[in-house]
């Protein structure tokens, strides 16, 4: 945050000192103050990259300290976090990693209902790891939605054939 607010200032600084050295040449401008003005040019362009770039790091430490929070066991703290994260991204499979993380720390804590719910996000867009899947079944199991899980648990043992936990459901 002071990073950001001190290269506002910078910017506003910039541009109106543009404006100050245009408005003293308005008509021809020495070579000095071209190069000058190229100089303050480039560094307003720089400051811009310079402030969206700090937006995205903000964005992505954000997802940092959920994980890390998830990894610690704090999974009520990282539910909040990996929400945060999940609505201020843009990026679609960064989400998807997000809601899985989502339907895991309500599934520990023992919330079947959004686990449930979070899971369906997950599956709906085909997640690289499979145990969503089981997950899934697992949470639809506990909801009492028995024709579903038992779908999940087959799509389940489709993938991973040798896993007896498919069975078990």
């Amino acid at each position: 945050p002071v990073l950001i607010t001190v290269n506002i200032f910078f910017l506003l600084f910039l541009f109106l000192y543009y404006l100050y050295i245009r408005s003293l040449f308005s008509y021809r401008l020495p070579m000095k103050t071209k190069k000058l003005m190229r100089i303050l040019q480039f560094l307003f362009v720089c400051s811009v990259i310079l402030s969206i770039s700090t937006g995205l790091c903000a964005q992505n430490k954000r997802g940092i300290r959920a994980y890390e929070t998830f990894d610690a066991g704090e999974y009520f703290v990282a539910i909040d976090q990996l929400k945060d994260a999940y609505q201020r991204t843009a990026d679609r499979d960064e989400k998807l990693h997000f809601a899985f993380y989502i339907a895991e720390s309500y599934r520990i804590t023992d919330n079947p209902e959004q686990a449930e719910l979070w899971y369906s996000k997950v599956v709906a867009r085909d997640y690289e790891n499979p145990l969503s899947l089981l997950y899934y079944a697992d949470a639809l199991l506990m909801n009492e939605k028995y024709e579903e899980a038992k779908a999940q648990y087959q799509r389940y043992k489709g993938i991973v054939p040798d896993d007896p936990r498919a069975a078990d459901g």
